[in-house]
């Protein structure tokens, strides 16, 4: 898991597409976790 500082400043990109920001701009996301489900989704949404 993940403690991210600037949520809207980081990209994650699965097999080539930009998956959407984990928070807004300047937001503290902690414990962020990258999970099945969570690429499953991400994957759908495209």
């Amino acid at each position: 898991n993940f403690t991210i500082g600037n949520a809207g400043g980081i990209k994650f990109i699965l097999n080539g597409y930009e998956l959407e920001p984990v928070g807004k701009k300047g937001a503290v996301v902690r414990n962020y976790v990258i999970d099945r489900e969570k690429l499953k989704s991400a994957s759908i949404q495209r």
